[in-house]
């Protein structure tokens, strides 16, 4: 007895349901060229390359929160030489003023959304108060 045909037709049933996953996502068409984030219509420029700032904008955020709020140094020197504020309502909401341009992003990666909107609103209200 042979038993070739059943052992071919059961390979062949194994590897089929085996790529159905990826017959699926070839079916999606999906993109892997991200969200296609532009750069506001004013500003040509920002505090950080494009790339470094998709990477590490959340550790220059907590650096900020450290050094403007807790240290009390207000200045930022750009990898540029050009100096900005200290600020997210000042620096980064001036250019970035809605909310879907961050989340964009987030939901492209699956991050949790950003909080800066609870009390950022993006226009910048600094007290002029003397410490």
């Amino acid at each position: 007895m042979s038993d070739r045909g059943w052992i071919l037709g059961g390979l062949a049933v194994v590897v089929a349901l085996v790529m159905i996953p990826f017959w699926g996502n070839l079916s999606v068409r999906a993109s892997a060229r991200g969200p296609g984030l532009a750069a506001p219509a004013q500003q040509t420029t920002c505090v950080l390359p494009v790339n470094a700032m998709a990477a590490s904008h959340a550790r220059l955020l907590l650096q900020w929160m450290n050094t403007g709020v807790r240290e009390n140094h207000h200045t930022f020197t750009a990898f540029n030489g050009k100096v900005y504020p200290v600020s997210l309502e000042s620096t980064c909401l001036s250019c970035h003023t809605s909310a879907s341009f961050c989340n964009r992003c987030h939901n492209y990666v699956g991050a949790s959304a950003p909080s800066c909107w609870h009390c950022h609103q993006g226009t910048a209200q600094v007290s002029q108060e003397a410490p």
